[in-house]
């Protein structure tokens, strides 16, 4: 789709290497690997039904507001824009991924 809103579940997909998902499962770096035990995220070439590939999309701050923690199910569908940061949790295990910038 070309829009996403707030809350719902995607997968990502790779347009250019080898057009694989975005993938974690419950397996965790070994201790010693990175500063916590973090769950591994790699990319994975088969079915996009996968339910590995499930990615939940919550609000960290939009580009022109103050950040919110707070999700009204009865507000109006809003969607994620060009400038927003956005905090992606893993659907099945329910862990954020974490990125090095």
């Amino acid at each position: 789709p070309s829009e996403v809103a707030y809350g719902a579940q995607i997968t990502l997909k790779n347009q250019r290497v080898g057009s694989g998902y975005l993938h974690s499962h419950p397996i965790l770096y070994p201790q010693g690997v990175g500063t916590v035990q973090q769950q591994q995220v790699t990319c994975y070439y088969g079915s996009s039904s996968e339910t590995n590939d499930v990615w939940n999309v919550f609000i960290i701050k939009k580009w022109n507001e103050e950040p919110t923690n707070v999700h009204d199910s009865e507000s109006p569908i809003d969607l994620v824009k060009s400038g927003d940061l956005v905090r992606l949790e893993h659907a099945f295990t329910r862990r954020n991924i974490h990125s090095h910038v």
